[in-house]
């Protein structure tokens, strides 16, 4: 896992300090000048910069949930140490010429390692 406390996460949130002091002025419900546009622009500036800093970790974070339900219903929460994959065998019965066995071979490797491209291509 990546440490949150990076440079780029810090100028996030040091910009988003700065946007919440930028926006108070604004929560006091007066009536809006000229120099207020140009306060409310620097504050929407400052506020896309900062979701713009931060937006690889949050969007991490936020997907963390979605995209592990999605792995454990596509590839189960096994959570055993899977046997290390061998395209040994299936290489053999394919130069035999036994392309039943080869392909049984290959299904059962990818019940342990679905993600494994080079077992896919095999």
């Amino acid at each position: 896992m990546k440490n949150w406390l990076t440079i780029r996460n810090g100028l996030g949130v040091a910009l988003l300090i700065w946007f919440a002091r930028l926006v108070q002025p604004f929560l006091d419900f007066h009536k809006p000048g000229l120099s207020d546009f140009a306060h409310a622009l620097l504050a929407m500036s400052v506020l896309i910069a900062a979701a713009i800093l931060l937006s690889e970790s949050i969007t991490e974070w936020f997907t963390r949930p979605l995209c592990g339900l999605i792995d454990a219903i596509y590839f189960g929460n096994n959570q055993a140490e899977p046997p290390p994959m061998s395209l040994t065998l299936a290489r053999i019965y394919r130069q035999e010429l036994r392309h039943a066995d080869a392909i049984a071979e290959c299904e059962r490797q990818l019940e342990y390692h679905p993600r494994s491209l080079e077992l896919w291509t095999e």
